[in-house]
């Protein structure tokens, strides 16, 4: 017996374990439309934290903002740079802006186009404009730059 209650409680903090699962953006999504955005944040907040990439764009989004937490552009920039990195457009636009105007990073308009540049490429038409509008303050080293690092990305 004492053999079962001690594996029983080596055992109970594996199954308070969560990870996060593809539907927990839309139980985000769910609390945010009942009105309780100050839950939303929390629940987007603990599933960015297990690398849920439409919930780190959620959270990052909500630091942008100051909605229900202190704005924090370096936080929601670290929220978006990881969603961005999986792929996520949303997360590419507004990284791009990010970059453009200096949110939570320096100014870089090398790395606003290369960002905008693979939001367009999922059909982010906003993201197409503020590339073409960069492109033009920008020389042909800045250009090959972006060419050569957007290469990596398929």
């Amino acid at each position: 017996m004492k053999y079962f209650i001690c594996l029983f409680f080596l055992m109970m903090p594996l199954g308070s374990i969560s990870y996060a699962q593809p539907n927990d953006f839309h139980e985000g999504v769910r609390i945010l439309d009942s009105g309780d955005s100050i839950g939303a944040l929390t629940h987007f907040k603990r599933c960015a934290n297990e690398g849920e990439t439409r919930c780190q764009v959620a959270y990052a989004s909500f630091l942008e903002r100051g909605e229900g937490v202190a704005q924090n552009y370096s936080k929601a920039f670290e929220f978006y740079q990881k969603a961005a990195k999986s792929g996520d457009a949303t997360a590419q636009l507004n990284l791009g802006t990010f970059y453009e105007y200096g949110h939570g990073v320096d100014t870089d308009l090398k790395e606003a186009v290369i960002w905008y540049s693979l939001a367009a490429r999922q059909g982010r038409e906003w993201a197409l404009v503020r590339k073409e509008s960069l492109i033009t303050q920008l020389g042909s080293e800045d250009l090959q730059f972006i060419d050569k690092r957007l290469a990596g990305y398929k």
